[in-house]
C-alpha cells in the first residue's frame, strides 16, 4: 500500500527557569489552567506541509523523559538530540503529571513496564537482567509507587510533588528541544487531550459541553507560550469509570432522542461522533484556540466505522484519523496489523484526510 504525501506517521515535560537565550519558563504555581488563560489567543501559524511522498515523523514526548530533561551540557546527548531533530517533522506531547513513568531518573528497570499485563510469578528480561514478579497486576505497580514516593519526597516539599517535579522536568525538555523555535520554523506540535469530567461538563438542559478548565497538556504548553497545532482526543472508559471522571455525553437515536446508556464504551469518542462534535464546539465557545482534532482508532470495524469516518470529517475542526497500537500488535493470533491495513486502506480510498500512526518506540 502506498501512502500519499498528505499522510503522516508518528515516530517513536518548581523553580523558575531561564535559558541562555533569555527564554522564560514560569514556575509551577504560575501556570494557570483557567479557561481565561487561553481564551482569545490566536491560532498558531499554519505549519509546513511536511515531506512529500514519504512518511512525516513526529517525535513523541510522553513517558520516561529523563534523557531529554537532563541533557544539559552533555555534548553526546545534545548531538543525539540534534541528529533526531534533523529527521523530525513535528512533535507530539503528552504532559503526564503523575504515575510511574513521569520524571524519575532512579527508576528501577522493573518499574518501567506495564504491570497490569503481568501475572504473579511471571518473569521478564530487561537489559540483560531477569526480573520475576512476586505480585501480579496493579499490586506489582504499587510496590514501584512506594519506591517512587521516596524519590518525590526527597526532591520536592510541595503538596503535589509529582506535578512539581514533572513540570520542572518538562520545562527543561522544552528548553533542550527549543520547542518554541521548532514551531516557528514550521514544525507542527500536537498534543494528547484526554477528555475527562474534571475539565469538561455536559449540560443536559442545553445539550452542550462546556470547558471547565484547560486539559492537562494544553494547559502546560499554553502556560509556556505554545499553542497546539493539533490534538488527539481520547477517552479511556475502563480507567475513567474506575476513577469516576468519565464524561457521559448522550448519543442520538434515529428519532433524534437523547440516549443515556449505561455502557460508556458506546458513549465514548470517536464512536460517539456527536460527543466529538460537542467537545470541538466547547473549545470554540470558550474561545480557546484549537484545530486539527484527531480521532484515535484502536480497532477498525467495517460494520460501523465507515459511517463514523464520514461523520467525523463533517466536523469543521476535524483534522484526521490516528491508529494506535503498542508492541503487542505483532503478537500472533491478534491480526491487528491486518486490521489496521484494512481500516487505513478504506480511509485513504474514501476520504481526503490525514492518517497518523502512534506506535511504541524507545530511545535508550
Amino acid at each position: 500500500m502506498v501512502f500519499a504525501a498528505r499522510r503522516f506517521f508518528f515516530g517513536a515535560v518548581v523553580a523558575t527557569v531561564f535559558t541562555g537565550s533569555g527564554q522564560y519558563y514560569p514556575a509551577f504555581a504560575e501556570i494557570s489552567c483557567d479557561v481565561a488563560a487561553a481564551a482569545g489567543k490566536p491560532l498558531p501559524s499554519v505549519p509546513n506541509s511536511g515531506k512529500l511522498n514519504q512518511f512525516n515523523i513526529f517525535w513523541q514526548i510522553s513517558t520516561q523523559i529523563e534523557d531529554l530533561a537532563d541533557a544539559g551540557s552533555n555534548s553526546k546527548t545534545i548531538a543525539e538530540i540534534n541528529e533526531a531533530r534533523a529527521v523530525t517533522d513535528g512533535y507530539y506531547i503528552n504532559a503526564l503529571m503523575a504515575g510511574p513513568l513521569i520524571y524519575w531518573p532512579d527508576r528501577p528497570p522493573e518499574c518501567a513496564v506495564n504491570h497490569k499485563r503481568f501475572s504473579e510469578g511471571q518473569s521478564l528480561e530487561l537489559d540483560g537482567q531477569t526480573f520475576t514478579f512476586d505480585k501480579g497486576g496493579m499490586a506489582a505497580r504499587d510496590e514501584c509507587s512506594k519506591k517512587q514516593q521516596q524519590f518525590l519526597s526527597a526532591n520536592s516539599d510541595k503538596k503535589n510533588a509529582s506535578r512539581d517535579i514533572q513540570t520542572r522536568a518538562l520545562q527543561r525538555v522544552l528548553q533542550n528541544l527549543d520547542l518554541s523555535g521548532e514551531q516557528r520554523k514550521g514544525r507542527s506540535i500536537w498534543g494528547a487531550t484526554i477528555i475527562r469530567s474534571t475539565e469538561f461538563t455536559y449540560l443536559k438542559d442545553t445539550d452542550r459541553v462546556e470547558m471547565v478548565e484547560l486539559p492537562h497538556t494544553y494547559c502546560f504548553l499554553n502556560g509556556n507560550d505554545i499553542t497546539l497545532n493539533g490534538m488527539l482526543l481520547y477517552m479511556e472508559p475502563r480507567i475513567q469509570i474506575k476513577q469516576k471522571n468519565f464524561l457521559v455525553i448522550p448519543r442520538l437515536s434515529r428519532k433524534n432522542d437523547l440516549i443515556f446508556s449505561k455502557n460508556p464504551r458506546l458513549d465514548k469518542i470517536p464512536e460517539n461522533t456527536r460527543a466529538f462534535n460537542l467537545i470541538a464546539k466547547a473549545f470554540e465557545n470558550a474561545e480557546v484556540p484549537a484545530s486539527g482534532f484527531r480521532a484515535n482508532i484502536r480497532r477498525w470495524s467495517n460494520a460501523k466505522y465507515p459511517q463514523m469516518v464520514r461523520e467525523l470529517a463533517a466536523i469543521p475542526q476535524f483534522g484526521g484519523y490516528n491508529f494506535e497500537g503498542g508492541s503487542g500488535i505483532t503478537s500472533e493470533g491478534k491480526n491487528v496489523i491486518d486490521n489496521y491495513v484494512e481500516g487505513m486502506s478504506w480511509i485513504l480510498e474514501n476520504t481526503d484526510r490525514d492518517i497518523s500512526l502512534l506506535m511504541a518506540g524507545f530511545w535508550s
